[in-house]
This record gives C-alpha cells, sequence and structure tokens, in this order.
C-alpha cells in the first residue's frame, strides 16, 4: 500500500490511495467464504458451493466492498496520523482518477484519488492590546413604562358589557340564511361561536356589530368578513375544505358581550407578574424588579453583540482567497442534494463567515486548552430551554421550570440537540476567553442606539 498527496496549492490537495492484491486479498478472500458459508446456492447445500460460482455471482460486489472499507479506513488513519485538519469531507476527484476494473478476481492493483481541502494556518492570538466595543444598555424610565404597559396588557381580563364597540369580543350563536333572506332551517348551525371584531377583515361587515346589544340578532356574510379560510372554519367549527361552500349570509345572535380590560398597577398585577412569593408590596419594588429584569435581557443583548463583535474581529483576519471557495460549494452540493447551485452561490458570503470563525473558535480553543465540561453542556441546554420561553414573549419563566425543560432535553439525547449544546458551550467559552483577555471599550448606549446600530451592521 502506498499513499501519496499532491498538494495544488495552500489549501487543495490530491491523495492517491494504491493497493495492491497483498493488502486486501486477505479480507477479499475472507469475504468470500463468509458469502459460501452464509449465502443460498440453489442446488447445493450450505456451504458446500464452488467457490467459482460464488466469485462469479458475488465476487465483484464483495470485491467493491472490501476495497471501499479498507480505502475508508487507511484514508481516516493517514489523515489523523499526519494530522491533517480537513475542510469538509474528501470527494471523490473528478480530473486524474482513472477507471477502475473490479472484475479482475482481486489480481490488480488499484489506484484511488481523492480531493480533500486543508484548512489554512489562521492567526487567533489577542492580548489587552487589542480594543473590541462592549455596549452598556442603559434602562430608562420609558423603558420601565414600556415593560409594564406590557404586563398591563398581558394580565388584564375581559369584563361584560352592553354594547359592542371596536375590539370587543362577541359571542353568539348562528344560523345560515337563504338568499332570499329567510333562515334555512336545513342550513347550518352553530352554537358558541366568538367574534373579535378588530380581527374582521372587511370594514363594513365590522361596521354592522358596532352598537348591537345582548339579544340583538344581526344578518352578516361570515364569507366576507374573514381573512382567509382558516379562519372562516374556526369560526364555523369545520374543515377548510367545507369552508369555501359556505357563501351566503348568517344571523349571528348575541348572547355575550366582552371587552378586554388591561390590569392595573396593584397587588394582584405584582403577583401575577413576579409571583406571589416575591414579597412585592409597593409600585416603586415592582418598578424595581422590572428594571432590573429588564436590566438582565439588557445585558444579554449586550452580551450577544459583543460575541458578534468578536466573531468579525477575527474573522476579518482571513481572507475569502485564503479558502477552498470552488471545492467548499462542490462538496456543500454533494453533501446537501436539496441545496441548487443558486443558493449556494447566493449565500456562500455567510457560510463562508461561519467556517472562518469555526476555524479561529477552534484554534483559540485549542489555544487556550479550553475543555468542555458536563456543567458547561448543562448550563448551555437550560440556555437554549429559556431562549425559547423567551421566543413566545415569557421572560419571567422560574429557574426550576427553565432547567426541567433543560433536563429533558438532556435526557432525550438527540443528536442535533447535543451538537447544539456543544457549540453553545464552546462558543461561550470562548467569546468569555477573549472577553477576559483583551481591553473592553465600554460605551453607554440606550435601547434605541443599540437597536439602530444592530439593525445598521445586519444591512
Amino acid at each position: 500500500m502506498n499513499i501519496i498527496r499532491k498538494d495544488i496549492d495552500a489549501v487543495n490537495a490530491i491523495v492517491c490511495i494504491e493497493l495492491t492484491p497483498e493488502d486486501y486479498n486477505e479480507n477479499y478472500t475472507k469475504a468470500l467464504k463468509l458469502c459460501r458459508k452464509r449465502g443460498d446456492f440453489k442446488g447445493f447445500r450450505p456451504g458446500m458451493a464452488p467457490m467459482g460460482l460464488v466469485k462469479k455471482m458475488y465476487g465483484k460486489a464483495i470485491l467493491v466492498d472490501e476495497l471501499d472499507k479498507m480505502v475508508g479506513e487507511k484514508f481516516s488513519a493517514y489523515i489523523k496520523d499526519n494530522n491533517i485538519n480537513l475542510l469538509g469531507e474528501p470527494m471523490p476527484n473528478e480530473t486524474e482518477q482513472e477507471e477502475l476494473n473490479f472484475d479482475a478476481e482481486g489480481n490488480s492493483n488499484y489506484t484511488f484519488k481523492f480531493d480533500i481541502a486543508v484548512a489554512p494556518q489562521v492567526n487567533a492570538s489577542f492580548s489587552t492590546e487589542d480594543s473590541i466595543p462592549y455596549y452598556n444598555i442603559t434602562v430608562t424610565d420609558n423603558d420601565i413604562n414600556l415593560q409594564i404597559d406590557n404586563y398591563k396588557q398581558q394580565f388584564g381580563t375581559y369584563k361584560q358589557v352592553d354594547e359592542v364597540e371596536n375590539n370587543d369580543l362577541i359571542v353568539g350563536n348562528v344560523i345560515e340564511m337563504k338568499e332570499e333572506g329567510c333562515i334555512d332551517q336545513q342550513g347550518l348551525t352553530v352554537q358558541d361561536v366568538s367574534i373579535l371584531t378588530s380581527y374582521l377583515k372587511d370594514e363594513e361587515q365590522k361596521q354592522l356589530f358596532i352598537g348591537h346589544k345582548v339579544g340583538d340578532k344581526v344578518v352578516f356574510n361570515p364569507n366576507k368578513a374573514f381573512q382567509n379560510e382558516g379562519e372562516l372554519a374556526r369560526f364555523l367549527k369545520i374543515t377548510k375544505e367545507e369552508a369555501n361552500i359556505f357563501v351566503n349570509n348568517f344571523e349571528f345572535e348575541i348572547t355575550e358581550i366582552k371587552r378586554y380590560s388591561e390590569g392595573e398597577v396593584n397587588q394582584e398585577l405584582f403577583d401575577k407578574v413576579f409571583g406571589k412569593d416575591s414579597n412585592i408590596t409597593t409600585e416603586e419594588e415592582f418598578r424595581n424588579k422590572v428594571k432590573e429584569g429588564i436590566s438582565e435581557i439588557f445585558a444579554e443583548n449586550a452580551y450577544y453583540k459583543f460575541g458578534n463583535d468578536v466573531q468579525e474581529f477575527f474573522t476579518n483576519r482571513i481572507q475569502d482567497s485564503e479558502l477552498p471557495a470552488d471545492f467548499l460549494k462542490r462538496w456543500l452540493k454533494h453533501s446537501n442534494k436539496e441545496l441548487t447551485e443558486e443558493y449556494i452561490n447566493n449565500n456562500f458570503s455567510v457560510m463562508l463567515n461561519g467556517l472562518k470563525w469555526q476555524l479561529m473558535k477552534d484554534q483559540i480553543a485549542n489555544d487556550h486548552n479550553l475543555k468542555i465540561e458536563e456543567d458547561d453542556i448543562k448550563n448551555a441546554a437550560y440556555n437554549i430551554a429559556k431562549q425559547r420561553f423567551m421566543q413566545y414573549g415569557m421572560n419571567q419563566v422560574p429557574q426550576q421550570i427553565v432547567e426541567n425543560y433543560g433536563n429533558k432535553m438532556l435526557e432525550e439525547k438527540k443528536p442535533e440537540d447535543i451538537r447544539n449544546f456543544y457549540e453553545q458551550a464552546l462558543q461561550k467559552k470562548v467569546i468569555d476567553t477573549v472577553k477576559q483577555n483583551i481591553t473592553l471599550a465600554h460605551q453607554d448606549i440606550t435601547l434605541e442606539e443599540f437597536n439602530k446600530l444592530v439593525s445598521n451592521n445586519e444591512d
């Protein structure tokens, strides 16, 4: 066996693996004998079929399989022994690979050629002489007032009222009508339906309800009133397929009118937002607690922005020309069949930046001997759980619930989750290491200024 590497340039190379019969014949013969022993050959007792027949029927397939396994093992060992940092995966060579003949019954030499991309050497060093901005987002009274308004809206209640106004919730019973304007006794009847007037897309249909009281009957057209067939189907409690059938007017008999009233800043709101165990009894204590929560969110946003700036700081050190663009595009297309060439070309710069950061992140972790421990994985799972709750506007979820959700994900051990936990844990360790060893250029900034800064960077 012989393995030869031919460098095309600094990051592209061809690896040639030459196998002789002496390399693979032992395994090939064992595989043939195993096939003879276990195979079902018509007219012969188990294990008694002539070897010539075994070779004729299965020899080529077995040879290809054994060569494929041996090439994979030898290639992996070569990469490991020579400490080669690959980008992507090896790809079959398309320019120099000669056609292989597998009909020779194990008597030929075989040369397999693979294209590889080698990660460039990167400069991931940093010190206190390096400076990166760190934004301290100040919490203003306006920020606190807006958050309290959100809580008042979130923890409000519906109250019974006498007359329909805009944004009211109307509850009642509906019955289908005929084209002539009279009740269709054979038509659709639905009990306890509800309409939120602000959701009605047609202003004319909405105005039909305004000013009416409990007990009144309103003739309207649901097909015109709702935004789409999905909303119509939910209202009439039917399927989407059935929704297109109902185009006539309906009579709506109002049984209840409810108006949403936002919560008041009182003990009830304090307890709903932070729990009765919080011991918050005054508006000042409430505002301080709200400010504390906002500060935590702002700190997380500032840290996230710092992480992005760290990535930019390091990825700018790698030029696009230092990476094997053609190979990577080919590998992306090969490993992700659903990706079109157009999609890869349009998004390649983003993918390339991700690869640059991965190279830098791994180098920093290696240079500083960063290890990911069990607690790091657990904390990453808790952080991801918290982020998922926040996506649904749940910013005050008790830590115990967050940890229970995170522990459940850890117990399930889904491969994609485990990879995500590891990558997030590594990312945090790398960012923290950089943060502790460079100069932070602290800048106080308002939320409005911060959002504008982030928006401009994304553009």
